[in-house]
Parts: C-alpha cells; structure tokens; sequence
C-alpha cells in the first residue's frame, strides 16, 4: 500500500499522508462490501465462474453508472463508498461503522458454512 501510496502522490501531487489516510479509509470501507460478496458462499450449485461473470457485469456497469446523474446512484455501493471518502463528519462515521458491523455480523453464517470441497465433482 505504501509503494502504491508513494506513486499516487507523486503523480496526483498530493501529500503522502493524505493518499494514505484515503486509502486506510477505503479499505475499511471496502471491509464490508467483501463480506457481502462472501454470502454468495451459500448459494448452492452455482459455479465460481457464473459468479465471476456476474461480478464483472455488475461492477462494470456500476463504474459506467458513477458518471451520471442517475438517481440509482443513491444504491450503488462504488458511489457511496467515493463519497464517504471525503466525507470527514464523525456522525457519517458512526453510521459507517455501524452498518458495516452488522453486515459482518450477517454474514458469520456463511463463514461457518463455507467449505472448500467445490460443488462439483470432478
């Protein structure tokens, strides 16, 4: 992260500890965004390959949708998550947290359920 951080800053211009702070943020932020992505564990008889499909569509037409002024983008996690990352108000913060806390706290029954054994048999 640092040299990543480093590079950033030199070519943005930027001061190292500021691309820090916002990288530190995102990736708390992203904490929750991947726990939600774990659930998809409990699906059964699905393939990893239809879920990486799938994932790649979505994640692509989330990027295309963060430059407009859609109204979907009150759900759409990539814009939320670029605006929390300027956003400096602890009461933000707080919800932030807690929100993430109870994702992770939803998705503990997919841990426990995951297995490494794929769903199909070769």
């Amino acid at each position: 992260m640092l040299l990543f951080n480093l590079i950033a800053s030199f070519i943005v211009k930027t001061p190292l500890l500021e691309t820090t702070l916002y990288s530190f943020k995102s990736i708390l932020y992203c904490i929750s965004v991947a726990f939600l992505g774990y659930n998809l564990t409990l699906l059964k008889r699905i393939h990893v390959n239809s879920i990486v499909t799938i994932v790649n569509m979505i994640t692509f037409g989330l990027f295309i949708l963060m430059g407009t002024d859609s109204s979907l983008n009150s759900i759409n996690p990539l814009y939320i998550i670029s605006n929390q990352l300027l956003i400096i108000n602890p009461n933000e913060l707080i919800k932030v947290v807690l929100i993430s806390g109870l994702v992770i706290l939803l998705s503990i029954p997919s841990i426990i359920n995951y297995t490494c054994v794929s769903n199909e048999r070769r």
